[in-house]
């Protein structure tokens, strides 16, 4: 076998299938060992896309490769550039096949950054632009194409934690938390305005969503409105909806227990089945249980985030996304946990 390392997946997949990968990639050119796909695999190896998926994540695993994704053109497919992580689109991005600038709002993220492998050697790569099979640009809207980030995400070779770009200007981002901490204001609205800000630019950080502060509906004014871009459906995703509110209480005193309900009530005429509650001080312990009563009798799930939190999270370089996910889980887990004390559900 010419690339050995293939041997430690014995136990996960076939001699047939680890033979046929050896055979591939030992044959493929420098170049092409660099850009290896779901969807080729699965052609030359003579599996199914899942069954590649997986192999691919195995290879992760075992540092046999490394994955990275690309960017292509949301007119004629070829790519752009090759970026190592989904956040690192330019505000600018221009195509030498179109001639072509696009502005960063124009791509797609489903569609227009695809997921790509490179066995680990020495050789770097070059940027280019690559072609993309037109057939595979003709195929149904509705279709997963195995090489794209929907696909990527629902078979496990994303993490949810992907989706967040770290601030690189992190001290500015903690000294402007801190502030909320220790500013006197000269108006409550100065004060609120504060909060909702950084609050608004956090969620802005997730390449999954798009926030805006400052929302009206028809009876009441929200803090915070955040879109979910739904190109990733499964998991995390489909559970908290096209969009939820956002409420934020920058406040000296402890958030009052009518916060929770009235943000619940909005969200219930919205349908909006996720909220995020962020205060300045930390939540009591009696929004635990209201969470839990909210999400057991209305099937809503509320998060509370207090501005300490996020200040840690920041200084730790943490992840956002990983913090909302987090937070989650910890709802339903409290609620799943009084339905077992309750004799409800087993086990």
């Amino acid at each position: 076998m010419f690339y050995s390392q293939l041997l430690t997946l014995e136990r996960s997949f076939s001699e047939e299938l680890l033979d046929k990968a050896d055979c591939y990639f030992s044959g493929l050119s420098a170049d092409a060992r660099k850009t290896i796909s779901i969807s080729r695999v699965a052609t030359h190896l003579q599996c199914s896309y899942i069954e590649s998926a997986n192999f691919l994540k195995a290879c992760i695993e075992i540092n046999f490769m490394h994955k990275y994704f690309v960017l292509c053109c949301p007119e004629c497919g070829h790519i752009i550039k090759r970026l190592e992580s989904i956040n690192d689109i330019k505000s600018i991005e221009y195509c030498l096949c179109c001639e072509k600038e696009f502005e960063k709002d124009e791509f797609d993220s489903a569609q227009d950054i695809e997921i790509r492998f490179e066995i680990i050697e020495d050789a770097p790569f070059e940027d280019g632009q690559h072609c993309i099979d037109s057939k595979k640009m003709k195929e149904s809207a509705g279709a997963v194409r195995p090489d794209s980030l929907q696909f990527a995400w629902k078979h496990g070779l994303l993490e949810i934690g992907e989706f967040y770009s770290v601030p690189d200007d992190g001290s500015d981002w903690i000294a402007r938390a801190e502030a909320i901490m220790t500013t006197r204001y000269t108006s409550s609205t100065e004060q609120g305005n504060a909060l909702e800000n950084l609050t608004r630019d956090l969620f802005n950080q997730c390449t999954c969503f798009k926030a805006t502060s400052e929302f009206t509906t028809k009876l009441n004014q929200i803090d915070g409105f955040v879109i979910v871009k739904r190109y990733f459906q499964g998991n995390f995703f489909d559970e908290i909806g096209s969009s939820f509110y956002v409420e934020c209480k920058n406040e000296k005193s402890t958030p009052k227990n009518t916060y929770l309900s009235k943000l619940s009530d909005i969200m219930g005429r919205a349908g909006c089945s996720f909220g995020v509650f962020v205060s300045k001080k930390p939540a009591p312990k009696t929004f635990r249980d209201i969470c839990r009563d909210v999400y057991l009798v209305r099937k809503q799930v509320i998060i509370c985030i207090s501005l300490s939190e996020i200040i840690e999270m920041l200084e730790n370089q943490e992840n956002f996304m990983d913090l909302l996910h987090r937070k989650y889980i910890e709802v339903q887990h409290n609620a799943n946990k009084n339905l077992k004390e309750l004799g409800i559900m087993q086990g």
